[in-house]
């Protein structure tokens, strides 16, 4: 099975962008220096069929997501230095739903007591804010 059939049979664990959004908890993870962190969906390990999806999917399922909810920001996020410069100010702020690259923050993950995953990746990997979470797909 190539992975885009997979993952067209794969179940979010919540039914909607919207209902990933309100159910994420307050205050959660408080990122160090210029680091971002970012809740992102998950997905259960089997399809709608019943077909329990190897851990390999699973990886390659997670490295495919592209948006978050931005949960924190360090102290020094968007903050100009020498090396960096944001002239137009900080590019998101705590709440926002954003766009990343597909593999920005990966391996460095944080597993809420809630259940949800956090991706803490640069402040500069961020790559668009998403206005309206109806637009969204889960995968």
């Amino acid at each position: 099975m190539n992975f885009e059939a997979a993952t067209a049979n794969a179940v979010p664990l919540v039914s909607s962008p919207d209902e990933f959004i309100s159910n994420l908890p307050k205050e959660a993870v408080y990122p160090t220096g210029y680091h971002i962190a970012i809740a992102v969906p998950e997905f259960a390990r089997k399809t709608k069929g019943g077909i329990h999806l190897p851990d390999e999917h699973m990886d390659r399922q997670e490295d495919s997501v592209t948006w978050g909810v931005v949960m924190g920001l360090g102290p020094d996020a968007y903050v100009e230095c020498k090396d960096r410069s944001f002239p137009s100010g900080p590019w998101c702020k705590v709440g926002d739903i954003v766009r990343f690259r597909r593999y920005a923050g990966q391996g460095d993950f944080i597993r809420l007591s809630t259940g949800h995953k956090v991706r803490i990746m640069h402040d500069d990997q961020v790559t668009a804010i998403i206005k309206d979470a109806s637009d969204l797909r889960l995968l």
